[in-house]
């Protein structure tokens, strides 16, 4: 079907023009849909940051947000639903206390690839910030003098 907006991307993937990831739904919306391509245009569309000054990043959507979560529970229940130690979960939530990703209110994490609620989240040893932040867990540590985690069977 013929791009009936100024769209000017040939295939889905990066868009270098409005500075985001488009799938193929979003790239013929892109093409297609006038007020979505407005919305890229001004910074606010689907997979950009809002264009509020504050540039906070947009939050996956309740679906994404419960799969996400979902699957976090999954990867805790397969690890034995270990947690971390209260410092390490101390640092965790600091850590994302300081991230624009992070809403401060709620503690859930707007990052487009995660949306988790943070203050569960932050205790399972088998989880990780999307965004390569959150300091290892101190059992994770090399003890002193040790060159890394033993790997025997």
């Amino acid at each position: 079907m013929k791009a009936t907006t100024a769209c000017s991307c040939t295939k889905p993937g990066w868009c270098s023009r409005h500075e985001c990831y488009k799938s193929e739904m979003l790239h013929g919306l892109c093409q297609r849909h006038a007020a979505l391509f407005a919305a890229w245009e001004q910074g606010q569309g689907p997979g950009q940051f809002v264009a509020s000054g504050s540039m906070e990043p947009s939050s996956p959507g309740l679906v994404r947000r419960g799969l996400d979560f979902a699957l976090a529970g999954a990867r805790h229940l397969a690890d034995g639903l270990r947690k971390v130690d209260p410092p390490t979960f101390d640092a965790r939530l600091a850590v994302c206390a300081g991230c624009p990703s992070c809403d401060t209110t709620d503690f859930i994490c707007r990052e487009v690839t995660c949306g988790c609620y943070l203050r569960e989240k932050a205790w399972w040893a088998s989880e990780s910030c999307p965004l390569a932040k959150w300091p290892p867990a101190v059992d994770d540590l090399p003890s002193e003098g040790s060159t890394g985690p033993s790997r025997d069977p």
